[in-house]
């Protein structure tokens, strides 16, 4: 769906090994509901630089490398929920410019649905965007999710809920809330960052803010690494993240310790409660 607007596809399809992925692009006013996707070749749904698109009730089973679940690139006004999600690397992404897609990405809600991360991570926000004319990802909220499981053994790439801050972006006003984690095979929790990674990055993000973590409970199973909250240097840093009620094993999270939360440097204001 390209350049089109008042758009439904909804029903009970079966889609299987779709070579490209579904793609919404430069659309607005689009509703997908209802339809399965068994192994997209790259991703299962690309939503890019679209305004007004609302996902629900779809199912998406992946094996193949950037096998992908839902990818949010520049869009504005974007809601899913009631979604299984079991993928061979992200289950759901924010992202700002890639390719030939430019522009902020805000105003995104993912609720009431269900992740399985094989590679990779649940839920992903920051990596790409504008070096040259830097972008804002901006309210962005995943409310009522269950992750059944997540497996990365790469460090950089791990994170049941991750932020990475790249390209000039600002990561700003993100919220988890009601998160219930059954199994880390490998990886960790949270994982916040401002960095320049050389594989997908021009230059480093300006910074994140205003981080909320509330009502996270993860069961402790698994082969847990520390989170991680960590800025880039004095001028690209991570401002004012709290963490309300987020238990892991049974155990309130009050404070950064070893082996349950790294506190980098240049982060300012990190409250807990």
């Amino acid at each position: 769906m390209e350049n089109v607007h008042d758009v439904s596809i909804v029903g009970h399809g079966l889609i299987e090994q779709p070579k490209g992925g579904f793609i919404i692009k430069h659309s607005s006013n689009i509703r997908v509901e209802g339809l399965t996707f068994i192994n997209p070749a790259h991703g299962t749904l690309a939503c890019m630089q679209s305004q007004h698109v609302a996902l629900s009730d779809i199912k998406t089973f992946s094996a193949v490398p950037w096998g992908d679940g839902i990818n949010v690139y520049s869009c504005e006004d974007v809601s899913l929920d009631k979604a299984f999600i079991r993928t061979s690397d992200d289950c759901f992404t924010v992202y700002a410019h890639r390719d030939d897609t430019y522009g902020d990405a805000r105003h995104i809600r993912v609720s009431d649905s269900t992740f399985w991360a094989n590679t990779a991570h649940a839920m992903f926000v920051g990596m790409h965007g504008n070096t040259e004319k830097p972008e804002t990802i901006e309210d962005v909220v995943f409310k009522n999710i269950d992750v059944l499981d997540l497996h990365e053994d790469q460090p950089d790439y791990q994170g049941v809920m991750a932020i990475y801050a790249g390209d000039s972006n600002l990561v700003r006003n993100i919220t988890f809330e009601d998160i219930r984690v059954d199994r880390i095979e490998e990886g960790k929790l949270f994982n916040f960052r401002v960095g320049y990674n050389s594989k997908y990055n021009t230059s480093p993000g300006r910074g994140i803010e205003n981080v909320t973590l509330s009502h996270v409970t993860f069961t402790g199973r698994g082969t847990v690494g520390a989170s991680v909250i960590q800025g880039y240097d004095e001028t690209h840093r991570v401002r004012h993240v709290a963490i309300e009620d987020v238990r892991i094993g049974g155990q309130k999270l009050t404070k950064a310790a070893h082996g349950v939360l790294e506190m980098g440097g240049y982060v300012d204001d990190v409250t807990f409660r």
